[in-house]
């Protein structure tokens, strides 16, 4: 499907879930992840925004991408936070690189 957001690896899950988890991330019973992209940038107010370059690549729990405000939290790979979610948009499956990769915590 064309249209279907990039899925992302079992290393770049376990990162995204270890860091929601550090930042103190709402529990949700949803868990598929998905690829993102900045539609434009994003200067962090408080600590716990991520700041963001216009087309920058980040991890996102699919089901919080949505058209309404609000906030969801994403993994850019060496850093994570929170964004305004109408500042993201789904990357289509096969268009987007993989974040850099951080290790997980042991």
């Amino acid at each position: 499907e064309a249209d279907a957001p990039a899925e992302i690896s079992d290393e770049e899950a376990r990162a995204y879930w270890a860091a929601r988890d550090r930042a103190g991330g709402e529990a949700t019973e949803e868990t598929a992840l998905c690829r993102a992209r900045a539609r434009k940038a994003h200067a962090p107010v408080e600590p716990t925004e991520l700041g963001l370059a216009k087309d920058q690549r980040v991890v996102v729990l699919r089901a919080e991408l949505a058209a309404t405000p609000g906030w969801v939290f994403a993994d850019a790979g060496e850093a994570f936070g929170y964004v305004p979610r109408t500042y993201l948009q789904p990357v289509p499956a096969g268009a987007a690189p993989a974040p850099k990769a951080r290790a997980a915590p042991p």
